[in-house]
């Protein structure tokens, strides 16, 4: 009798020489309900802990106390410098500060700060390993120009400037990833601005944020069935496919960019990301059967965003391009960010699973950092 195996490999007849050769199974072999220990188990073990991950970054960020007598009057401008992983919080800051304060708030992903800083400019630097070389030079910059630092880091290069400085410095637990880490890496960032009176980050907001990614945990964790798992059924849509991760304009243009660095790091594939309406005007040109395009979606879209929708799923559909929808829940515009980065997180992780991936290494990142 045939049997084969739940996890990635088939263990083939012996060769001559008496050795086993093992052969990848085709993706639709592959299940995802019955997941063997390894690197994707461990993983979505992680994640399934999200919201005391959520928790203890919030209590991080309330706890930190920044004394600057050079921002006693106010901060006149925020700047969130960080790379990869860890500059999702900067991009998700700035988003959600175009609709809930007047100050200005720039997200950087580089070498280089904005040259009008001053004294009563706060600039955050966010190193998961605080040893990143980009947010090393955006610390000295923000230092030339004046400016008060915040360093987000578990430790490294960044931590020791940070304390030398005399800088505020919010240490993380360092036994996590970067894409492992993503409250620790964002929502301390929430409450720094918080502290400063930019916005109100009450306790509803974290019960908000709480009920979203718990709901997403309930619903798609590896012992929910596929037929009733909507992470799973999604990535098994997108296996073969190139995707084209969609938020619609606002902090779900963060999102999808969160979206599109968890399949580049955990399942190894390419990705494509955007917002509607931005999509339609250049990408559109050049997908094809091919691609699948997910949109990322809220009930409150401006009725001229439904509208660029509806067409370009009428396109799609006319063309036999895939698009699938996932539709964003929670109370709140932070809480449903929160969640489908969750979501998405799950996506990909079941995504490496399909492709046999180890989505605990980044070989190709690394050898780069050690080049650089």
């Amino acid at each position: 009798m045939e049997q084969r195996l739940n996890n990635s490999e088939e263990i083939c007849p012996k060769t001559a020489g008496g050795e086993q050769q093992s052969r990848k199974l085709p993706p639709m072999a592959v299940s995802l309900d019955n997941l063997e220990k390894g690197c994707v188990k461990d993983m979505l073990c992680n994640l399934n802990e999200m919201t005391s991950q959520i928790r203890n970054a919030w209590r991080l960020g309330a706890d930190s106390q920044i004394k600057s007598p050079q921002l006693v009057g106010g901060v006149e401008k925020m700047v969130i410098a960080g790379m990869g992983g860890s500059g999702i919080g900067g991009c998700l800051v700035q988003k959600f500060a175009q609709t809930e304060c007047a100050v200005p708030v720039i997200a950087v992903n580089g070498y280089d700060l904005p040259k009008h800083l001053n004294e009563r400019t706060l600039v955050v630097l966010v190193s998961h390993s605080g040893n990143t070389e980009e947010i090393i030079a955006c610390h000295q910059a923000a230092k030339q120009q004046g400016a008060t630092c915040v360093a987000i880091t578990s430790g490294g290069r960044l931590a020791e400037l940070a304390q030398s400085d005399g800088d505020t410095l919010i240490t993380i637990p360092a036994h996590l990833m970067p894409r492992e880490a993503i409250a620790y890496l964002t929502i301390p960032i929430f409450l720094i601005a918080d502290g400063f009176g930019i916005w109100q980050m009450s306790s509803r907001r974290l019960l908000d944020i709480l009920e979203a990614v718990n709901d997403v945990i309930f619903c798609c964790n590896e012992f929910v069935l596929e037929k009733e798992n909507q992470a799973k059924q999604l990535a098994r849509k997108i296996c073969g496919k190139a995707p084209v991760i969609l938020g619609v304009e606002g902090m779900m243009e963060s999102v999808a960019r969160c979206w599109k660095n968890l399949l580049n790091e955990n399942a190894k594939l390419p990705a494509l990301v955007n917002t509607v309406p931005e999509f339609c005007h250049n990408e559109i040109e050049v997908i094809s059967e091919k691609n699948i395009i997910i949109i990322l979606r809220t009930m409150t879209e401006d009725v001229r965003l439904k509208k660029q929708i509806a067409a370009l799923e009428q396109l799609t559909a006319e063309h036999h391009i895939q698009t699938e929808t996932v539709w964003l829940m929670g109370k709140s515009l932070l809480a449903k960010a929160y969640g489908m980065i969750a979501f998405g997180d799950y996506v990909s992780l079941y995504l490496a699973q399909l492709g046999q991936k180890d989505c605990s290494r980044i070989p190709a990142v690394d050898s780069l950092k050690k080049l650089v």
